[in-house]
């Protein structure tokens, strides 16, 4: 949950969430498990959602190493 955005009064249950993920407020993950799989979120078979965060595209040309 690194640099992640809880809105307020969201309320997120057996989840993993990625680096840069924001919940909006009074959102709810991991209570109806067909609603998330909607929202487009990977849920294990286990029961566990996963929301992937954004991520920044950062240019390495001309990067010396």
């Amino acid at each position: 949950m690194d640099n992640c955005d809880i809105g307020r009064r969201a309320k997120v249950r057996g989840a993993i969430l990625d680096k840069n993920v924001k919940v909006v407020e009074d959102a709810l993950i991991g209570y109806d498990l067909e609603a998330d799989r909607a929202r487009g979120y990977h849920i294990t078979d286990s029961g566990l959602v996963v929301i992937a965060g954004e991520r920044s595209h950062v240019d390495i040309t001309g990067l010396v190493v």
